[in-house]
């Protein structure tokens, strides 16, 4: 066996996907990540999750930017194509304020998983001094 071989065979086999699907791509490698951490909050698993949820929001939201364009040829007059735009943006914003809070809250919930392992290690560690 060539050492080329050797080499496909260890590494971790990553599902195929049709499509461009981002969310799919994330979710394909958050148990390989995982594998490496003897826990399931490892910081790539929380970076993929965060990611994950970005993706999907982004995705969303381009939907939306999409469905503008079709919006506006319904408009018949320019008072329609302003109220269009009025929500429109209105909708984004709380778009982005809602997401932006929901990712503050992922990485928060990051953050707290990796203090808690070094706030016990710590106390291990000065136990282990008295």
């Amino acid at each position: 066996m060539t050492k080329n071989s050797q080499d496909a065979s260890n590494s971790p086999q990553i599902p195929e996907l049709s499509g461009f699907d981002p969310t799919a791509m994330l979710r394909a490698f958050i148990p390989a990540l995982n594998g490496t951490s003897s826990s399931s909050s490892s910081p790539a698993a929380n970076l993929l999750e965060m990611n994950q949820h970005w993706t999907t929001f982004l995705t969303k939201r381009l939907k939306k930017d999409a469905e503008l364009i079709q919006q506006f040829a319904k408009c018949s007059n320019p008072m329609e194509m302003n109220a269009t735009y009025l929500d429109f943006f209105s909708n984004t914003f709380e778009d982005y304020q809602r997401e932006l809070s929901e990712m503050a809250e992922l990485g928060q919930k990051a953050m707290s998983q990796q203090e808690a392992p070094s706030v016990a290690k710590a106390g291990e560690q000065q136990n282990q001094k008295n």
